[in-house]
């Protein structure tokens, strides 16, 4: 088969169209890639806890830790009790309520989806500097119950520190409450 003569004089820039056009499409569909970008399932599920702060994510696992040592389920985090826990943390430690509000608590929760009959609420306070959270929680009266309870499953703590202390607060609730 004989190829048209506008082929054989510009042959060249057909080939390296030809390439281009290969080469975009290998890049786009992912053949390409370095090794590196694939995305292991481990560091994937730490990457979702990443707006939670150190503080927070300590409590976090003792929480599942003390959960753990009962044969209870680990509580999932979930970033929405996450950020209320932080909100009302922030405003205990600044000194603009001497405790968590459960009424505004509720409100917020209701309009992110949350039942509020299902959440429950603990706040955790020290002024020392130097105190570890476990010792914080093993200090708890209200702790051990959250610990002992099955039907929680999803869980948010917050942190702040200010004025008055260091103050946790941690909000659980039910697998069904959303």
């Amino acid at each position: 088969m004989k190829l048209p003569v506008s082929f054989q004089k510009h042959r060249y820039v057909f080939v390296t169209f030809t390439l281009v056009l290969a080469t975009g499409m290998m890049i786009y569909a992912g053949i390409l890639h370095n090794a590196s970008a694939q995305i292991n399932v481990h560091e994937q599920a730490e990457r979702q806890l990443s707006p939670v702060h150190q503080p927070e994510r300590d409590l976090l696992d003792v929480i599942n830790g003390k959960r753990h040592e009962l044969h209870r389920q680990n509580l999932r985090p979930d970033w929405n009790l996450f950020r209320i826990s932080r909100l009302e943390a922030e405003k205990i430690a600044a000194g603009k309520r001497e405790a968590a509000a459960l009424i505004d608590v509720h409100s917020m929760l209701n309009t992110l989806g949350f039942d509020g009959s299902d959440i429950q609420m603990i706040t955790l306070h020290t002024v020392e500097n130097n105190e570890s959270v476990e010792t914080v929680w093993r200090k708890s009266k209200r702790a051990s119950s959250l610990i002992r309870l099955p039907a929680f499953q999803q869980i948010g703590t917050g942190y702040a520190s200010g004025k008055k202390g260091r103050v946790w607060v941690v909000l659980v609730a039910h697998a069904n409450s959303r």
